[in-house]
């Protein structure tokens, strides 16, 4: 249906949904509709918006994460309008208008910045940018040659040399030198802030039609492992993702759920403390915002440059990078939000008023590194094509996971006397079986790793014997 299609039905959710919210002082009954049409509006602009990561290169994991964290810390809009209205005597109802308003802006930008049919791709074609000095397409011909998991480059003696920060500054070539730095500009676009990092591509060579060997669109091997959508979801690996995101998921929508009565239990039904550590919460979730991108700078810490001071170990380091690397070094970082969400639970348990400033700020980073991890993870352990789908589906499985929040809530109010305790211990140990998926994932891309290093050696040692057949001593 492409983006346009996607972002004009965004808009039209986003609208309704405000004015709705505006309407509602007159007929609550519209409280429930408004909620769904924001709360579907907001999760297709975060999916529709995540494809501007594809831009970015090797920083791709960052920029989603990025997305993420905004829209984790979007609650602090309500804060705002709280606050005009306590504090100023500003309208709900008008500050909805303005909200309904707002819609109208990210919608001009849909006409002048993404694209109107498709989206944008994933690894992007060599041809997907232009020269911006000469306004030409960029070819990419043999000379030019991709290291699609390290941000290295080969020369001519198929060496690989780590690119510099510095070297992206290139100076105005003379006419005599165009052709060289128009092959410069080519090595930037694929490793440098545009086009490297590519996370599960290989480099593949085309033959043109005057047989020349020329460098093709990098291909993607986990399609190999994921030939189709039932191949994703039936999947181990799908299972234990799933069952991650759901559980951390619903440890931080029972601790929203349940936070209004615990802190008025705490604070001895005070409504004017309790109304603070509401509008202290609200504050802090404008954190998410910082707290995400550090996710994707764990998933894409050995992409970096110059991790090693020694040349000879770096270069060894950059040619060992292959297709699962990727995968492997984002098992730590599912690990990290799983040991982050533990320790969230455990302040959560807490009876003192005062420790919920520091389970305020844990849940806003279990909630931004939840919310980004599911974003990346589903474009780094399945093919792209698939990513929409996938990422949709994982929000509405966990969406139906989530009404274990009612049985719950059913229990610690029958069954325990508003003491919510043994529930939240419930939910601390089923957190624990999230660390299983960082253990999957990175045994299986060490596995899958160590099989494209046999097949790429066997790959070489058949070239070698087919030039030996060519070239008899």
């Amino acid at each position: 249906m492409g983006t346009l299609f996607m972002r004009i039905i965004i808009s039209v959710l986003m609208l309704a949904g405000s004015l709705m919210f505006a309407l509602s002082s007159s007929n609550p009954l519209l409280v429930f509709p408004a909620a769904v049409c924001v709360s579907a509006g907001g999760v297709q602009l975060l999916v529709v918006n995540l494809q501007i990561s594809n831009l970015f290169g090797r920083n791709k994991w960052i920029v989603m994460t990025i997305f993420c964290g905004c829209f984790d810390s979007s609650a602090w809009v309500f804060l705002v309008v709280k606050v005009l209205y306590e504090n100023f005597g500003f309208q709900v109802q008008t500050s909805f208008f303005i909200l309904a308003g707002s819609t109208f802006v990210f919608t001009l930008n849909t006409f002048v910045l993404l694209p109107k049919k498709g989206h944008i791709p994933w690894p992007l074609p060599p041809d997907y940018y232009t020269n911006q000095r000469s306004g030409k397409t960029l070819n990419i011909h043999e000379d030019e040659t991709l290291h699609a998991y390290s941000n290295a480059i080969k020369d001519t003696e198929g060496k690989h040399h780590p690119k510099r920060e510095d070297d992206e500054a290139l100076e105005e070539p003379d006419p005599r030198e165009a052709k060289k730095v128009e092959n410069n500009e080519v090595s930037e676009y694929y490793n440098g802030a545009c086009g490297n990092g590519l996370p599960n591509g290989v480099s593949g060579e085309s033959a043109d039609q005057d047989g020349n060997s020329t460098l093709a669109s990098p291909s993607n091997p986990l399609s190999k492992d994921f030939p189709s959508l039932r191949a994703c979801v039936m999947s181990p690996l799908f299972g234990l993702f799933y069952l991650w995101f759901s559980i951390l998921q619903l440890d931080v929508l029972f601790f929203v759920s349940t936070l209004n009565p615990v802190l008025t239990k705490l604070a001895d039904n005070d409504e004017q403390l309790v109304s603070s550590y509401t509008n202290a919460l609200a504050f802090i979730q404008l954190g998410g915002i910082l707290c995400a991108p550090f996710s994707g700078l764990i998933v894409s810490r050995n992409k970096r440059r110059h991790r090693c001071l020694n040349k000879d170990k770096e270069e060894e380091r950059l040619e060992g990078r292959g297709p699962y690397s990727d995968q492997k070094d984002a098992a730590l970082a599912y690990a990290t939000c799983t040991t982050i969400c533990l320790i969230f639970g455990v302040c959560g348990i807490l009876p003192i008023l005062e420790a919920q400033y520091a389970t305020f700020v844990l849940s806003v980073m279990s909630r931004s590194f939840v919310y980004s991890l599911t974003a990346s993870g589903t474009s780094l352990f399945f093919p792209m094509e698939y990513f929409g789908t996938l990422y949709g589906l994982l929000i509405l499985l966990s969406a139906v996971f989530s009404l274990l929040q009612y049985p719950l809530f059913i229990i610690t109010q029958r069954l325990l006397n508003d003491n919510d305790f043994w529930v939240k211990i419930g939910l601390l140990s089923a957190s624990l079986l999230t660390y299983s998926l960082s253990i999957y994932v990175f045994l299986h891309a060490r596995k899958k790793e160590k099989a494209w290093q046999c097949g790429d050696q066997t790959t070489n040692h058949r070239t070698g014997q087919r030039t030996l057949a060519d070239n008899p001593l």
